[in-house]
């Protein structure tokens, strides 16, 4: 059911051969199909039972699988070009914090992927609120919305659009350069 709107997010990411990848909460590993065979991805996921189920892929050329936390990804500052978080900010237990460890690790001018279900910026409804009750016991929350999880933070709204029935949303964020953060621009 997710398969185009995961294909979808990862093509906007014009991906290069160059590109490395973290892949937070990358589960079974379904990402993977859609990643040119030259990526070079880190995988995390809290489940090493999911990462032994990612782990028999083909699809890539160099896929290093970490048992690991989203909120606590194990790598430098600015490791990465590209990251992607597929079904992640919603059933981690803080987003904020799994973001804000996102924009630590991707490099100033990399490109974020997001698919997953979130309230409207309009604040969420009381017939929402008694559903996530009802859906919480199965690890998600349909109360998140993206503007709290990224709000403060040094990124960019690139592209967004609805998926899947209406219920996800797909988004692609840049992350700022030192310039636009400080609000400079190079002298020719």
């Amino acid at each position: 059911m997710y398969r185009s709107a995961r294909l979808r997010s990862i093509a906007s990411l014009k991906l290069t051969v160059r590109d490395r990848i973290v892949i937070p909460g990358i589960g079974t590993g379904l990402d993977l199909p859609g990643l040119p065979l030259t990526a070079h991805v880190v995988g995390l996921d809290p489940s090493p039972a999911m990462l032994a189920r990612a782990c028999v892929t083909d699809h890539v050329a160099a896929v290093d699988l970490l048992v690991g936390d989203a909120q606590a990804v194990p790598a430098s500052d600015a490791a990465f070009d590209v990251a992607i978080l597929h079904l992640v900010l919603s059933v981690v237990p803080d987003a904020s914090a799994a973001f804000g460890e996102v924009m630590r690790v991707v490099k100033p001018g990399g490109r974020i992927a997001v698919m997953d279900k979130f309230a409207p910026d309009s604040g969420e409804s009381r017939a929402r609120r008694a559903a996530n009750a009802f859906v919480r016991w199965t690890g998600t929350d349909i109360t998140r919305r993206l503007e709290d999880i990224i709000g403060g933070q040094p990124v960019r709204v690139v592209s967004h659009e609805t998926a899947l029935m209406g219920n996800y949303q797909l988004v692609l964020l840049q992350r700022l350069t030192e310039d636009e953060v400080n609000g400079s621009c190079k002298q020719p």
